[in-house]
């Protein structure tokens, strides 16, 4: 999908305006919770599936 300059500059502002609100009402325990979800997210990603995904083909 491609973004021209002034929709991406509109969707910066629109992540940045909904993670404000966020902050505001959640606090600190919203960032925390982020990046518990992308470190969880990433992990899995990268680290566990590849390594069954290993360990299925050398069995």
């Amino acid at each position: 999908m491609q973004v021209k300059g002034w929709q991406m500059g509109r969707l910066i502002n629109k992540i940045k305006s909904k993670f404000a609100t966020l902050y505001k009402k959640y606090g600190w325990k919203a960032v925390v919770g982020l990046v518990l979800y992308y470190l969880i997210r990433d992990i899995t990603i990268y680290i566990i599936i590849p390594t069954f995904a290993v360990q299925s083909l050398v069995k």
